[in-house]
């Protein structure tokens, strides 16, 4: 049996509009205490929000950066808030308020192709006997989905918080 801890990156030094591919820092008054969590490896995505909050939690360890672990690009809403979103895109916004699954944001990564993409790094994932993920909630929630805990829309997840998940 796994263990796999999904981990979201601590507060970004922007918050209140889409981060997808926008490649934020922490914010300045972000403190990481490290983690207790015995581990195998440490996974992240390339991502420095990511990276960052995988550096301070595992000192003793060097994370593996793992592109497919990258959040979804969200394309030209990359980094607005909603309400821009709304005004600029609006049958498109009510489009993805409905279903944000079957929506593409203008040049974005359709959700599908996400998905397979994140499938790929969880087939490495899995392997592991005691894993630690650090990436983004949408990652994490497909991840959630892939070990079959539930839907990747029902997951939930705040920044720094860690969801543990075990596998068969």
């Amino acid at each position: 049996m796994a263990l796999i801890h999904l981990i979201r990156h601590e507060r970004p030094a922007a918050t209140g509009v889409l981060l997808g591919a926008t490649d934020l820092p922490l914010a300045d008054d972000v403190v990481i205490t490290p983690s207790s969590l015995a581990i195998s490896a440490v996974y992240t995505s390339p991502l420095r929000r990511a990276r960052d909050t995988a550096t301070g939690l595992f000192p003793g360890h060097r994370p593996m950066l793992c592109a497919e672990l990258a959040e979804r690009d969200l394309g030209e809403w990359d980094g607005l808030p909603w309400t821009e979103v709304e005004r600029k895109w609006p049958e498109a916004a009510r489009a993805a308020s409905i279903d944000w699954f079957a929506s593409t944001p203008p040049g974005a990564e359709r959700w599908d192709d996400f998905v397979e993409r994140v499938g790929r790094a969880f087939a490495l994932i899995r392997v592991e006997r005691c894993a630690a993920v650090v990436a983004h909630a949408g990652v994490n929630a497909v991840l959630w989905e892939l070990a079959g805990k539930g839907r990747a829309i029902q997951f939930q997840q705040q920044y720094g918080e860690t969801v543990s998940i075990e596998l068969s």
